[in-house]
This record gives structure tokens, sequence and C-alpha cells, in this order.
């Protein structure tokens, strides 16, 4: 018999203990599976939602990414979707090093699978750092073909937080906008 292992920061009692039977193949479905069945630790959070008075726009802060942390963030945006027809969704992500960045890699495998059961029309992201600034040039590229794609997306600079909140709510940048984003 052999457990369920992989290259996660997750050990296999956090997917119920899940044993297999095969001695050399997991098969797509028991990873599926597994990975459904997974509830995050709530001390473990992949983002922290902040307070929004819209209600078709969802604002959070993220820190490194996960499996779980990914399928939590589109469940919200889905019920957000499902209730408003799109989401807005304004983002923060200060402090961001390489490995943050390179934790979006956690959102390749949801982005396909789920990537369509939400709508996000504009997205606002709020970065200091070249990590972040080049996966949102990344993202921006890549747009026209990924599934996960808003329909308007904004970089803004750490000053910048009010006139990104004010243009993912509203679409309209403030006259008095800085010079620190593009």
């Amino acid at each position: 018999m052999l457990e369920i292992a992989y290259n996660y920061p997750y050990n296999s009692s956090q997917f119920n203990n899940q044993v297999i039977e095969s001695p050399t193949m997991i098969d797509r479905e028991t990873v599926t599976a597994a990975f459904d069945d997974y509830r995050p630790d709530p001390n473990d959070a992949m983002f922290e939602v902040l307070t929004e008075p819209e209600p078709a726009v969802v604002a959070i802060r993220v820190g490194d990414c996960s499996p779980a942390g990914f399928r939590d963030l589109y469940r919200l945006l889905s019920a957000t979707t499902d209730a408003h027809d799109t989401v807005h969704l304004y983002e923060e992500t200060v402090d961001w090093t390489a490995r943050s960045a390179l934790s979006n890699c956690y959102g390749i495998l949801p982005d396909l699978r789920r990537g369509s059961s939400f709508d996000i029309g504009r997205y606002a992201a709020v970065g200091d750092s070249v990590w972040a600034r080049g996966l949102f040039d990344c993202w921006r590229a890549i747009a026209p073909v990924w599934p996960v794609s808003p329909d308007e997306m904004r970089y803004f600079g750490p000053g910048e937080r009010e006139a990104a909140r004010t243009w993912v709510r509203t679409g309209e940048l403030p006259v008095d906008r800085g010079k620190e984003s593009q």
C-alpha cells in the first residue's frame, strides 16, 4: 500500500490518511479527491479578506500561495460572481519575495479547472516589489489565452491603495493619482 505523497507542504494526514492500493501509480481521480477533501488550517491562510463596502468587490491581501488557498479564493470569487454576475478584485501583494511570486504556480491547475466558474471584471493589484510587478506583467501577457483573465487590470504602487480601491469599485481613476503606477 502506498500513501499519497506529493511535493507540497502538506502531509498525508491532511488528506484524511487516504491510502492507495496501487504499488506504482496514483490516478488523477484519487489526487483530485484528495485535494477536494482537504480543509486548510485557518491559521495558515493564503490570503486575508479586507473590509470592502461594495458587495461585488472582493478585497484581499495575499501572502504565499497554496493549492488550498486557491481553492478557497475561487470559492469566494465564484460565490460573488453568482450573486453579482461579475466580481471585481482588489489584491494587495505588498512585501512579496521570489518565493511569494513563485508560489503562484500552485494556481495553474485551479485556474484551468475552475477558472470558468467566475468572471473578473476589474482587477487592481497593489504591490511594491519586482516580483509582484513581474507576475502582474506575466498575467497580463497571457490574459488573452488564460481561463482566469480580468476584463481590465491595473497595477498600483503601495502609496496608491485608495486610488486602486476607487478604480476597482467604480472603474474611474482619481484625478490626483500619483506617478507610482502604470
